[in-house]
């Protein structure tokens, strides 16, 4: 009877983390995601009365707060192609080590100029790991089942905001604004240690794409990368079939009428590297080769 009850409450188990896509490396990412956001969340919301009590001015405030969102904005790039390059679990440890050093200056900075330092530090994390996130659910869920990861991903994310700001302020109110931010570091520090601990198990080494050789496998073994190349081929065969089509039309020179060509086709026949525009535009492929200019019957630079 208890091997049966053991089996059917296995059972259950494995439908419910089914149904809501915890995946174990979605899992891991997600739950670090939340132990470091709640962590951050103990003292983040208190950061503008943190540096007035350091003598900011009210315009460095609000200047502090466009900064955060501005650095929120363009980190996204740059943490999508560090994950890209690094693959997910090296990216994570990246991010989270920069974080950490942001901690630090928040933590011994004497005076407000330091928080500015720190910010960039710490929206490292914040912004840079969001593209990475969001890879490891790609990743790891198949297609039926990533609206899911990303819907549990996003809940997970906000439950610290909802929770540890109340935390936070009970801790500020009893040992003041100064004191409170400071533990509230300390805390976040350790939790830091235990995320890096969690993404350490994350098991996901995504190679770049110019890395992946033909027929190689990827962690799972589905044989993704070969697919990977095969499209790639076939988006650069298109492009290339395009610069040709627009190279046989340039070479009538003249309408069926006999009248002169439009002003663009012209501007194509003056000037022929204007013709591997489109071809770039959709498909970053490489020329053909041996493209005759209609104009000195020579090869187009």
């Amino acid at each position: 009877m208890a091997t049966e009850h053991h089996k059917e409450s296995a059972t259950s188990l494995h439908r419910i983390t089914g149904f809501l896509s915890l995946e174990r490396n979605v899992t891991l990412a997600s739950g670090a995601v939340f132990i470091l956001g709640f962590g951050e969340e103990l003292w983040k919301k208190f950061l503008p009365k943190y540096l007035e009590a350091l003598g900011a001015s009210v315009p460095v405030i609000g200047l502090f707060g466009t900064a955060e969102d501005f650095l929120d904005a363009i980190y996204q790039y740059p943490g999508g192609w560090i994950a890209d390059r690094l693959g997910r679990r090296r990216a994570f440890l990246f991010f989270l080590g920069l974080a950490f050093i942001g901690y630090l200056i928040y933590l011994l900075g004497p005076s407000w100029p330091f928080a500015f330092a720190g910010l960039a530090f710490v929206m490292a994390w914040q912004s840079m790991a969001s593209p990475a996130m969001f890879a490891v659910i790609g990743d790891s869920l198949p297609p039926e089942k990533r609206a899911m990861g990303f819907s549990i991903q996003s809940i997970l994310k906000r439950v610290p905001i909802v929770i540890a700001p109340i935390i936070g302020g009970i801790l500020i109110a009893r040992r003041g604004i100064v004191s409170g931010v400071h533990l509230g570091l300390i805390v976040t520090l350790a939790i830091a240690i235990l995320t890096a601990l969690l993404i350490r198990m994350i098991d996901i080494a995504t190679q770049p794409l110019h890395a992946v050789r033909p027929g190689a496998r990827d962690e799972r073994g589905s044989g993704q990368a070969r697919a990977v190349l095969d499209a790639g081929e076939q988006h650069r065969a298109r492009a290339q079939a395009l610069q040709v089509q627009i190279h046989k039309r340039i070479n009538g020179r003249t309408s069926g009428t006999g009248d002169r060509l439009p002003l663009l086709p012209r501007l194509f026949l003056w000037f022929p590297f204007l013709r591997t525009i489109p071809a770039r535009l959709i498909g970053l492929g490489p020329r053909p080769e041996h493209i005759q200019s209609p104009l000195n019957g020579k090869e187009s630079d």
